[in-house]
């Protein structure tokens, strides 16, 4: 069952799948693993704003959590493409995160639920 935390109250989930996160390095274009959890793709119910939200299943920790916006550009990668790039932008500038999901197809559903809700 999905746990909703406070700070998810006045948001409605668009897309649910668990996912293995990792932040890619700029440097050495190597994947540094975050986590596993629920990745959401959440909906602001009054705003209309979107982001992503990741919290590891055990602890509850915030994993990745981002905004979409309409420049956000997600693109689909692996060998099996059922990874998706995720782009974060930070005051240190922009990190990149890629999403793990179990098939090509929740990949396909991920990004289309992303784009919709730019």
């Amino acid at each position: 069952m999905m746990r909703r935390h406070l700070s998810e109250e006045e948001e409605d989930p668009v897309y649910v799948k668990r996912s293995k996160i990792s932040k890619i390095n700029n440097e050495t274009n190597q994947n540094e693993p975050v986590g596993l959890g629920d990745l959401k793709v959440l909906k602001h119910k009054v705003t209309g704003k979107a982001r992503i939200l990741v919290r590891a299943l055990n602890s509850g920790n915030i994993l990745l959590n981002t905004a979409v916006t309409k420049a956000s550009m997600f693109t689909i990668a692996g060998k099996k493409e059922n990874i998706v790039i995720i782009p974060n932008i930070t005051p240190q500038g922009l990190e990149r995160y890629y999403a793990m999901v179990k098939t090509s197809n929740d990949a396909k559903a991920l990004v289309d639920a992303l784009e919709k809700v730019k």
